[in-house]
């Protein structure tokens, strides 16, 4: 994603520099157990990419981090550490 923006593109990049989609990421997925099983990430996951970008970027206003997140959650919805 480019945006003419320079506090989305850094909060974009960021993200993508620190969380991957769990498929990505190998994590096994049972349909039949609710899903992906983080239990094998050992603290890693799941997080929603508003309370990081929210926690990381604090400084920013609030319509910025949410332009943001609704780009990032059009890739998938669950994001674990890398």
């Amino acid at each position: 994603m480019e945006y003419d923006d320079d506090r989305k593109q850094q909060m974009w990049d960021w993200f993508f520099q620190h969380y991957t989609d769990p498929a990505d990421a190998g994590i096994p997925h049972d349909s039949g157990e609710g899903g992906y099983q983080y239990w094998v990430l050992e603290g890693k996951g799941p997080y929603h990419p508003k309370e990081v970008l929210e926690d990381e970027f604090s400084e920013y206003p609030q319509n910025i981090i949410e332009e943001v997140v609704k780009d990032i959650l059009g890739g998938g919805g669950e994001w674990i550490r890398v």
